[in-house]
């Protein structure tokens, strides 16, 4: 996604602030990274929930955080590519279909429906007319010799992705003038519970 640094001054001044501090440095660093790359996750997630109408809680478990430890000085976003089902975007069935948030009001799948599958899990199906169109396991309790179902699926994972590259440059210009201040919090912070 994108990639910020501290000042070498800063970070030189940060050490001189910890020497006498215990693991101060290192306590300092990983802690303002973590914060500053949470921050970035929060704006990040909300946008594409914003954008797609997806739930935030699904959105945040597509977008996870690598955190900084006392060794590794680094920390970053992950992005989870798999394909996004209509079942997560708030479906409801109706008298014609399914019906789900789009981001910009709800729209509506004709000939949809939801279904349970047998391991419990609830998607959103629909009958093709094509005789060979058919992907994944059908639902339990429906009749044979009918039309093959399809899982209905809004958009890929990759696609998410792309839609948020958008949001990526703000992110990275505000995580870049955050960084320094969250680090200087945590030195902060540290020197106060050790000066007590």
């Amino acid at each position: 996604m994108f990639e910020i640094r501290i000042d070498e001054t800063a970070l030189k001044r940060f050490e001189r602030q910890l020497a006498a501090v215990p693991r101060g440095l290192p306590r300092a660093m990983s802690r303002g990274l973590n914060r500053t790359a949470t921050e970035a996750r929060t704006k990040v997630t909300r946008y594409i929930k914003g954008e797609t109408g997806l739930r935030l809680k699904d959105v945040r478990k597509r977008v996870t955080i690598q955190k900084a430890t006392y060794q590794k000085w680094y920390a970053f976003l992950k992005f989870n590519t798999k394909a996004i089902y209509v079942s997560s975007y708030g479906a409801r069935p109706t008298k014609k279909g399914v019906s789900f948030s789009s981001g910009r009001g709800r729209k509506l799948i004709r000939h949809a429906f939801i279904a349970t599958m047998p391991s419990g899990h609830i998607s959103v199906w629909r009958r093709r007319p094509e005789a060979a169109f058919s992907t994944g396991t059908a639902p339990s309790g429906l009749r044979k010799n009918r039309l093959p179902i399809s899982k209905v699926m809004r958009m890929s994972g990759r696609e998410m992705f792309a839609l948020a590259k958008g949001i990526f440059d703000t992110a990275e210009k505000e995580s870049r003038a955050r960084l320094e201040k969250n680090i200087n919090d945590q030195v902060q912070l540290i020197l106060r519970r050790a000066a007590e």
